[in-house]
């Protein structure tokens, strides 16, 4: 079974999955769009304290920057980190937005 906590300004979303044989290992962080090819757009949105949960309930904070970050530079939507979770004792502060 795994949790999931969502928290903003405004509410606080919880919740939890059936009952399986799970066993995360790491965090996906992000935004996604959907619709055509052009008009789309997405403010900043801001990831913080990127914790995840193995297989016996023991958390940990992201410590590498994964293989999936893009760079501003790239197509959207973009996704950058500031601070890294390198150098972040809570998982960095990761970010996405759009055009």
């Amino acid at each position: 079974m795994f949790y999931v906590n969502l928290y903003s300004y405004t509410s606080t979303m919880t919740n939890q999955s059936t009952n399986n044989t799970m066993n995360p290992n790491s965090i996906e962080i992000g935004s996604e769009l959907s619709g055509g090819t052009s008009s789309q757009s997405a403010p900043y949105a801001y990831f913080n304290n990127n914790e995840w949960y193995d297989g016996t309930r023991t958390g940990h904070y992201q410590t590498s920057n994964g293989s999936g970050i893009v760079n501003e530079g790239a197509p959207p939507p973009y996704m950058g980190a500031s601070p890294i979770p390198q150098y972040s004792s809570t998982g960095g502060t990761m970010y996405t937005h759009c055009c």
